[in-house]
């Protein structure tokens, strides 16, 4: 509850990343009431601070109303967090391409969105597993 009242403090600041912890705790109903249209408003707010969870969560709940209007709003957070490397984001935008959930559907651009997402999770991975590999001494048969 106390972590909740300064996370509201910040988020009344503009702190964006506050606005969207304190949405995931509405949306949960972590120790609040649940309440999903005050989730949506916090992942605005995030969103409107260019934060990529937040337009990555506020197009996730706006997505499930299903309107037309909804559907474009929310693939254009979608395709705002995937431009900036947002893994959930581009792997969304594959699914809504792969369904034409307010869009033509276009497997050609889904195999786009999920090939984007599966290297852009690779190049996260790669630098520390190549670190590892360097702190230890490989032997010839664990490299093959």
């Amino acid at each position: 509850d106390s972590a909740v009242k300064y996370y509201r403090a910040a988020a009344n600041l503009g702190h964006s990343l506050s606005c969207n912890i304190l949405g995931s705790i509405y949306e949960r109903g972590d120790g609040v009431e649940k309440d999903i249209p005050l989730a949506i408003s916090l992942y605005k707010k995030s969103a409107s601070k260019r934060n990529n969870d937040g337009y990555y969560n506020f197009a996730r709940l706006i997505s499930r109303d299903g309107s037309q209007e909804e559907l474009a709003l929310a693939n254009s957070c979608f395709l705002r967090a995937a431009k900036n490397k947002s893994i959930p984001a581009m792997l969304a935008l594959g699914k809504i391409c792969e369904d034409g959930a307010g869009v033509p559907r276009s497997l050609r651009e889904a195999e786009v969105w999920y090939s984007r997402a599966l290297s852009a999770s690779v190049d996260e991975c790669v630098p520390e597993f190549s670190f590892e590999m360097r702190k230890k001494k490989v032997t010839k048969k664990e490299r093959l």
